[in-house]
This record gives structure tokens, sequence and C-alpha cells, in this order.
């Protein structure tokens, strides 16, 4: 997008208000000469040139008239009609496969003019993240003003780099998954984000650099493959472990940001678009409100959240940025979040805008904003999440580590046995699949008879289907090979697991003080089970606990 292309979306509120102006003025005018003629009915033209100048006069922060009716009559045509906006979901759109021989295949399709290829930030090694109504400090973000930089590369010029953000809060809306929302309150805690960088390269805007790799689509493609090696590269740069995907991972990612739902069987109204149980709202953040947003929307209690940024170069030196956010939930309405700006009448345009596979942009510019790199740099937006709910420090801050997600772990939990299943009852929460083995099952009876659920928590001995459960926990038993990628054990009071990569160790005589220790860092906070979890653990709470 040249520097007129912008300058022209970034005026258009202005263009917009004076051409409205000017029908008005136009409309009065007609009505008075008219009136000459209509003798004692000159009322019901001038009636008339004020209420249709009504219809487009648009309040502060508000669209006119017209405009609803406009969006009103253009959602009715697709409903009816069904709507002849790419979705990625016919087979001439669907993403194919680049052969790359060195490193595999490099996942791409069409969109329009268009190629586009994708790259996943991959979940890092666990650490120690802080958290505050504000945020989530202290793991890794995207490097935005890298990205900004990505989208002009020496000879290729991009389209635009989408940073899609996609975070849960809890996994499903089971009895454990209600009891770690309440514990987590107002907390921006998104246990797990996929992060998808998104390029869109135009060959026509960069035909020399085509040129110089074959021409035709075979050197569009040989662009593409370059262009996607010079980002995935910058990210790495960053400390960030990134992955381009193949065919199938773009369509498994898209499969993840939609819940599974078929973008084109989504049934749009209004407000939302629906499909099944599920309900999709999208909005707009406003840029004044951009650098808080991105810490807040994570509070919101939905089923999942989508944050999705735009970056396109404006010729100048500066980047054009837009941010959308959309809440994935069960129906019912979100929380009213301080900087979000309607998309009514523009679900389904505002839905692909945030899909890797999505049709291209046909959204207005609506809270796009320029930035310096500078500015970028300042914006933070966290590149994995994390992780469940630990306790708070000594300075009140929430403590959270990721004991699932970035690869197999070893984790070791030396205290109680209350200790050892409170942390796996958040970490059922937030979606592990737990197997226990032990040689004092009577402990643990209660606990798994309140989960209440064997595809969630279970004791070994039983049939068990390959892969299923996602953490074995060992305790009263020295660990074995077994096929979780993350095994808990657990250990007595004071005896530490050196082999663990994260470490829970209870203080004796404190026992509400927990040191958590990653390969990152390390610090002490106090863990308390609340009401709700002590009807899942209080069997193995000191009877003191429990009293109280």
């Amino acid at each position: 997008m040249g520097v007129g292309e912008f300058m022209k979306n970034a005026l258009a509120p202005d263009v917009k208000r004076r051409s409205s102006i000017v029908v008005i003025e136009l409309l009065i005018a007609g009505a008075l000469v008219l009136s000459y003629d209509a003798g004692a009915l000159w009322w019901c033209g001038v009636a008339l040139a004020v209420a249709l100048s009504l219809m487009l006069i648009a309040l502060p922060g508000r669209m006119s008239g017209a405009e609803r009716v406009g969006l009103r009559l253009g959602l009715w045509r697709r409903q009816v009609f069904g709507s002849a906006q790419s979705d990625g979901s016919k087979p001439d759109q669907a993403p194919f496969d680049i052969p790359v021989p060195e490193t595999g295949p490099i996942g791409a399709r069409w969109d329009g003019a268009c190629m586009v290829t994708v790259v996943r930030i991959d979940t890092p090694a666990p650490t120690l993240s802080h958290l505050d109504p504000g945020g989530c400090t202290g793991g890794p973000s995207v490097p935005l003003s890298t990205l900004a930089e990505c989208v002009e590369q020496f000879d290729i010029a991009l389209e635009s780099i989408d940073v899609i953000s996609h975070g849960i809060r809890t996994h499903g809306t089971g009895r454990v998954a209600q009891v770690y929302r309440r514990t987590l309150g107002p907390l921006p805690a998104t246990a797990y984000r996929t992060v998808l960088v998104v390029l869109r390269l135009d060959p026509t805007r960069c035909p020399d650099a085509v040129a110089r790799r074959g021409g035709g689509s075979e050197g569009a493609l040989r662009t593409a493959i370059v262009a996607t090696r010079r980002v995935a590269n910058r990210i790495a740069e960053r400390g960030l472990s990134v992955t381009i995907l193949s065919a199938a991972q773009i369509t498994a990612a898209t499969t993840q940001l939609a819940h599974g739902a078929d973008s084109g069987d989504a049934r749009e109204s209004w407000d939302s678009v629906t499909t099944d149980r599920l309900r999709m709202r999208t909005y707009a953040v406003a840029p004044e409100h951009l650098p808080t947003t991105l810490g807040s929307v994570w509070a919101v209690p939905s089923l999942s959240t989508t944050l999705t940024l735009r970056l396109r170069s404006t010729g100048d030196g500066m980047t054009s940025l837009r941010a959308l956010v959309r809440f994935n939930t069960l129906g019912g309405d979100e929380p009213a979040t301080d900087g979000l700006i309607e998309l009514v009448g523009r679900q389904r345009a505002a839905l692909a805008a945030s899909l890797p596979v999505g049709a291209a942009d046909t959204l207005p510019p609506v809270s796009e904003q320029a930035h310096t790199l500078e500015s970028l740099a300042a914006l933070r937006l966290s590149a994995a999440g994390c992780g469940q709910l630990i306790g708070a420090d000594h300075s009140g801050r929430a403590v959270a580590v990721d004991l699932l997600g970035g690869g197999p772990h070893i984790v070791a939990i030396s205290g109680g046995l209350h200790l050892a299943q409170q942390v796996l009852l958040r970490a059922i929460a937030v979606g592990a699949r737990v197997l226990v083995h032990t040689d004092q099952p009577s402990e643990w009876h209660q606990f798994v008879s309140a989960v209440g659920d064997p595809g969630l928590l279970t004791l070994s001995g039983g049939r068990v289907p390959p892969g299923h459960f996602s953490v074995a926990v060992f305790h009263g038993m020295t660990p074995v090979a077994v096929d979780a990628p993350t095994i808990i054990t657990v250990l007595p009071p004071g005896v530490g697991g050196t082999d663990a990569d994260i470490r829970l160790q209870q203080n004796h005589a404190a026992p509400q003080d927990i040191w958590v220790g990653t390969p990152n860092g390390s610090t002490m906070v106090t863990m308390v089970a609340t009401g709700d979890e002590i009807g899942f653990i209080g069997h193995s709470l000191p009877s003191m606990a429990r009293q109280g």
C-alpha cells in the first residue's frame, strides 16, 4: 500500500464527513427549489429533505443511519443469496505444498492475487510468568518491529504480514474448568497460545524479484519461499523457535482457530457468526487503546480469544497496524471491554480476516494507525501462554508456569499429596489428561471420584488408550518409560528432584510457601487452595487445613 492509498484510508472518515455535508446541502437546496411548485404541500418536501439529511449524519463514534441501512441490506443479500467471498473452503483455494528438498514442504495458497504462507512461533521452554489485570510479563514477546521491517525485504515487497494470536484460559467448560475460572478471576491468564505469522505476497508488486527467480508461477513460488525463510530467520534471531507450516498444518491451524467450525457453513448475523453452538464475535481495537488491550482482552472468559494484527508498509518508513479481536463463546454476551469497536454487519469478513486461509481482507479501513518501528517495539504481545496459575509471590503478583507445553517435561513436586493434587487439578483445567501410577491408590480415590471423568484423571491398571494421556504421575514409585510427554514425580517433603526441569518444593515450616524453579528462573510463591478446590482435594489436606 503506497503513501497515497494509505493517506486515502487514513483520511476516509474526514472525506466521508465532508461528502455527507455536501449531500445534505444539496438535499435542502433541492427541497427549497421544489417547494415553490408544491403549493400548500411545500413542507412535505422540506420534511423529506430533513429526514434524509438526518440519515446521513453520524454521531461521534457511531454510524450514520444510511450506513446502517446499507450494512443491513448487504447482510440480507448474503443471507438470502449467499456470499461470493472466498473463505478457503473450495478445492481450488485449498493450501498446497511447495516441495523444498532440504527442509521439507512449505504450505501456501492463492488468495486472489496474493500467495499466502504461514510461520508458527513454537512454544518456548517453560519460564515464570507474572500476571496482573493489565497483562502477562516474564515470557517472550512477538517482535512486532522486526516483522514490520520484514514487510519490505530488499527486492521483495510483501502485501502484508498478519500476526494471529489464539489463546485459551481453560480447556472446555466442565466442572474443573469452571472452578479454575473462578480462581483466576480478572487475571488475563492465557494458559496456552498459538501464534501464527501469515505472509501475503503479491507477485505484481515485485516483478523484478519474481523475474530474477525464473518468472511466471515458478518465480512467484520461489519468491514466496525466499520471503518466508527470511521472516522465519528474523524471528529466530530474536530467540524464538519457529516452524514454516505445510499445507496440512495450515489446514489444522485453521481448524483450531475456528474450533473445528467450517467458516463456509457459518451463519452470519448482525453482530456475530454462529455455527452449531459456537458464537464468534469480532471487534476492531481502537488505536488509542491498543497498548492496554493487547493484555486486557485475555481476561475475557471466552472459550478462546483470537487477536489479529495486520502490518502494512505505508511506503514512507511507517507501518500501518490494524487490530481485530474475536471472542469465541458458547453463547451469551462478553463483558464490556474498553477500546473495542463493533463491526456490525461485517462479521463474516471480520472472521475471514482472522484466519490464515481466509479471504482477502474486505473490511473497510477501521482502527488503522501508522506506527514507527520504535512505537511497535513498545507494544507487547506475548509469544506463548503462561501455563497454569501456581500462586502469588511476596510482592502480590500472580505467578504461572507452563507444565504441559513446549516439549517433554519432567516435573518434581516435593511436599504433601494435597500440593500435587492441587497442581494436577489446575493442570486438568487447562487441558491435561492425567494417568496416576501409585502404590497408595486409596490416597487418590477421593480426588479421582471428585473429578469424575476417567478421560481426564484415572489410576493406572486398567485399559489405557495409546497416546491419550498427556501427563503421567508417579507417586511412591520409580518412574518408568511411558507414552506421555509430561512426567510428574511426587516426592516426600524435603526431597528434591535433581533431574527435573520444573521443580515445586514445599516449605515444611510454612506449607503454604512453595519454591518454584524452572530452567529460566525461580521464585517463592504462596499457594492457597480455594473453597472450590478443597471440594476436590480435601481428603489429602492435613486435618487443620480442612478445618480452616
